[in-house]
């Protein structure tokens, strides 16, 4: 990823499928994801439930974007991403899932700044990084 570049994803496409929770047997809620826990605390009791009961109000979908991209920092040559895709979401007012089985994007690198990203891979790129990296199935395009 290009230094100090900004990017754009375009979801070119997306199927899904949606799912009845009561017609699939799911009485309940689902409950919403909790906020990490220190490995220190050993009393569950000290742990607080996290619950927005105006979240459940919504009648829309919620969850994360389907794609997002978040910048991870750089390492030695190369400035790195992580790509999250997120594919579930959830209406808790109509009790639907909405599970996308097919998300398909284009993540588009709009103005870097080509020359310092050449002179960064001068200055910090070692063959040993560079076989490390192939290897994670990461590519320099």
């Amino acid at each position: 990823m290009p230094l100090n570049a900004t990017f754009t994803i375009n979801i070119t496409r997306q199927e899904y499928k949606e799912y009845d929770l009561q017609t699939e047997g799911v009485t309940h809620r689902i409950i919403p994801a909790q906020p990490s826990v220190s490995k220190g605390i050993t009393d569950p009791d000290l742990i607080p439930f996290v619950f927005d009961e105006a979240t459940y109000l919504r009648n829309e979908f919620l969850g994360e974007p389907l794609v997002k991209v978040t910048n991870a920092g750089i390492m030695r040559a190369a400035r790195i991403a992580r790509i999250d895709i997120s594919p579930v979401l959830y209406n808790p007012v109509t009790g639907k899932l909405r599970v996308y089985e097919v998300i398909e994007a284009t993540i588009v690198f709009n103005n870097g700044d080509l020359s310092s990203t050449m002179m960064l891979k001068k200055e910090k790129a070692s063959i040993i990084f560079r076989i490390c990296i192939s290897s994670w199935g990461i590519t320099n395009r």
